[in-house]
């Protein structure tokens, strides 16, 4: 497993880094996103700066945003302004893979790599 593919061991859900804030002068972290573990909503959070998109590539993704519930199927993307609460979740056993991209990276990156830590050697 190289530093851009990382997996979750509790969940199964995995990140591959796309674009990093290094490659993109913090202008973007773009990664993909599979979801494997069904989930309930989470509290709404939001971004103060950044805008938030989400494109499902296979599955379903469900996302709460301003109030506002949106079943994304494959091929379907949202945008979510800075500021806006929202939420989003995987309900489906058969999961889901989104590509999601922050702008700027601000904190997200960081955030993904503490969820994500790449295995020590013999993992």
């Amino acid at each position: 497993m190289s530093n851009r593919v990382r997996s979750n061991p509790h969940s199964g859900d995995s990140v591959a880094f796309l674009t990093t804030s290094d490659e993109s002068h913090g202008k973007c972290f773009r990664f993909e996103y599979r979801a494997r573990a069904v989930t309930a909503a989470l509290p709404d959070h939001s971004h103060a700066d950044q805008v938030e998109r989400l494109e499902v590539t296979a599955g379903r993704l469900h996302c709460r945003v301003g109030g506002e519930l949106h079943v994304l199927a494959a091929g379907e993307s949202l945008t979510i302004q800075p500021g806006v609460p929202h939420s989003v979740w995987n309900e489906s056993p058969e999961g889901s893979r989104t590509i999601a991209e922050f702008r700027p990276v601000g904190s997200m990156q960081a955030l993904f790599e503490l969820a994500f830590p790449v295995p020590e050697e013999g993992d």
